[in-house]
């Protein structure tokens, strides 16, 4: 009856993993297949003589090796090499991008007669997470179209209110001259009148065109693909300028601690994006929109090493639950989400960060104690 009952439940087992959409492997303690299902074959694009059980690992590291999976290198090495990683035993997650642009998630668990192996297809995954950063990207590049173009609107009106009002003067002035009425007066208050109206037009024209050359900075290189030099507190004070629609709303303010003359070669484009999710993340989070409590943020550069910078983002915000902290840089983790916080703010930012920069970041953060950003970046 016993005997039966175990048939019963090898045969239910079969059934379970021949019909999932994981692959599934299971190695002994030696390193030889025990058993998979037709998935792993499939995925892996295994021929089914290498998927039969008494497999060595070895032999499908080598088939690996040898078609390219590993990418260029000594085979040998490649071999060796995962070969002690197998034999450590240790329960590992990691993701494989195959030739192909396959992405595969691997998950292995130990057991104590070897250990089973899992590999799941999430290309789509993947693509689909891209899609939705690049879209919280342009929206991010919207949002800082809308918030410029109001702030223009500011000085434009006053450059407009100032020219009506000097062609109220003007024709004031030559009706009063062609009726032969004009006095010394006349003219001295016009003068006056012309004087204020000129440094009025200058003053928020040279506003506007700030604006519109930080702005146009900012979005060219958050579009761009092109590394160049920066001087970094020039390149912070340009992104705080397009920032400022935002920053206005709030009580929050942003100091810059940044030398003179440190530059660094680099992507500009994602240098902006980083600080302005990192800045959009203290509003939104750290100050619980930031006009009801006053705040500080404070933007900190150095250069630590003669080919690594350091630079320090620290806010005075009500800072992350320690449960959280871990999680703040994975896609779509929120605490935001009742108000339409999307989770990929932080996410991006890490992404440039090790990607795009080839840098690190570091949070550390203490509810109540604000939150502290740390990123380490190549001077070139």
């Amino acid at each position: 009856m016993v005997e039966k009952d175990e048939i019963a439940q090898n045969r239910v087992l079969k059934i379970i993993t021949e019909n999932t959409k994981h692959g599934i492997s299971f190695f002994d303690r030696d390193l030889v297949l025990v058993a998979c299902n037709h998935r792993f074959a499939e995925l892996l694009q295994f021929p089914s003589a290498f998927c039969e059980p008494g497999t060595p690992m070895r032999d499908l590291f080598y088939f690996n090796a040898r078609r390219g999976e590993y990418g260029p290198g000594d085979i040998d090495e490649q071999v060796s090499q995962r070969m002690a990683l197998a034999r450590e035993f240790s329960a590992h997650k990691f993701e494989r991008v195959r030739p192909d642009g396959m992405v595969i998630e691997v998950i292995g668990t130990p057991i104590d007669e070897g250990f089973v192996t899992t590999y799941t297809d999430i290309t789509e995954l993947r693509k689909a997470q891209k899609n939705l950063v690049e879209a919280e990207k342009m929206a991010s590049l919207g949002s800082l179209v809308g918030g410029v173009a109001h702030e223009i609107n500011t000085p434009l009106g006053i450059c407009i209110t100032a020219v009506s009002h000097f062609q109220t003067q003007v024709a004031q002035l030559d009706a009063r001259f062609r009726s032969g009425e004009i006095t010394e007066d006349d003219l001295t208050e016009f003068i006056s009148t012309a004087r204020e109206a000129t440094q009025l037009l200058e003053t928020n024209m040279n506003r506007a065109a700030r604006l519109v050359k930080s702005f146009k900075q900012v979005a060219v290189d958050q579009t761009s693909e092109e590394r160049r030099k920066i001087d970094l507190l020039k390149y912070f004070e340009e992104v705080l300028v397009s920032l400022t629609p935002e920053l206005k709303k709030t009580r929050v303010k942003v100091n810059l601690e940044i030398p003179d003359g440190l530059s660094m070669d680099t992507y500009p484009g994602p240098l902006a994006q980083i600080t302005t999710n990192l800045i959009m993340n203290s509003l939104i989070h750290g100050y619980a929109g930031g006009t009801e409590h006053e705040g500080a943020i404070r933007i900190a550069a150095l250069q630590e090493q003669e080919n690594r910078i350091r630079i320090q983002y620290e806010d005075t915000g009500r800072g992350i639950e320690a449960d959280a902290l871990g999680k703040v840089f994975d896609p779509f983790f929120t605490t935001n989400r009742d108000n339409g916080g999307s989770g990929l703010g932080l996410h991006i930012v890490y992404n440039l960060v090790t990607q795009k920069l080839a840098g690190t970041i570091e949070c550390d953060s203490k509810p109540g104690s604000g939150t502290t950003f740390t990123l380490s970046l190549p001077v070139s």
